[in-house]
């Protein structure tokens, strides 16, 4: 087993029928951590140029373990 980060992003707005998610994986937490502060706000201001407003990101990394398949 292997400890992974799954940065999980939340984006949302009044206009959309639905809440669109995105999950990246990586093997850091720093490298997830500042990843993740790099995409909420690309993804803020990419939201608002669009013309979306008001508009919720939500992001967050999740630390959990993955199973690596023995090849033989």
């Amino acid at each position: 087993m292997i400890k992974i980060w799954l940065l999980v992003t939340i984006l949302s707005t009044p206009s959309w029928p639905s809440v669109r998610t995105i999950a990246e994986v990586y093997f850091e937490e720093t490298t997830c951590e500042n990843r993740r502060i790099i995409i909420e706000n690309e993804a803020t201001n990419m939201m608002l140029n669009q013309g979306y407003n008001p508009v919720f990101v939500d992001t967050a990394c999740v630390e959990t373990e993955m199973f690596i398949p023995f090849k033989a």
